[in-house]
């Protein structure tokens, strides 16, 4: 790891970042149909997948008012996500959900503004006046994607890693891969 940090790997590697969001979401396209879905952990429930693509969906799935905020997050991400998965995308990204426009708030930190969230227990802190804070200010929906199930529904078999090159760029959309990049 020191090596490759130092770029001095003999080989190549491939190191992820924990990030501390929450809900964790399913999004994609269904590999057979192409239709946009989103769900959580349950949609590889065996007793059929409980997939949350209407806000009728998320109200049957997140039942309560212990769960009205989680339940603003997902409609709110399902406005979003779409935008970024293209027509022929094949398959589930997994990702954390690190904020939406209601989780994000402003603090001074060291005499500078700063875009702040909280997806679950660490505070994110980004620079308003910075080339990324620019972009997450201006952003709705906030995701780092970790995890890729590119056979859904056919398969659950994860693939270590998800490559979002293929994605669409949005401004309403700040997302991202787990991976440290050199």
């Amino acid at each position: 790891l020191l090596d490759m940090l130092e770029g001095h790997a003999k080989s190549p590697m491939n190191v992820t970042t924990k990030w501390d969001g929450a809900p964790a979401l399913l999004v994609g396209r269904d590999a057979t149909t192409g239709k946009f879905v989103m769900g959580d952990k349950g949609i590889f429930a065996k007793t059929g997948a409980r997939i949350m693509d209407t806000p009728d969906a998320i109200d049957a799935n997140k039942q309560g008012e212990e769960k009205s905020d989680l339940r603003g997050k997902l409609k709110e991400a399902l406005i979003h996500l779409p935008k970024i998965f293209p027509p022929n995308f094949k398959g589930l990204l997994q990702g954390d959900l690190l904020f939406t426009s209601a989780t994000k708030e402003s603090m001074t930190i060291d005499n500078e503004e700063h875009i702040t969230f909280t997806p679950n227990t660490l505070t994110y802190a980004v620079p308003v006046n910075s080339g990324i804070g620019n972009i997450i200010e201006k952003a709705n929906v906030g995701i780092v994607f970790h995890t890729s199930y590119p056979d859904w529904p056919a398969s659950n078999d994860a693939k270590y890693g998800a490559g979002v090159d293929d994605l669409n760029e949005t401004s309403t959309v700040w997302f991202r891969d787990a991976a440290i990049h050199d």
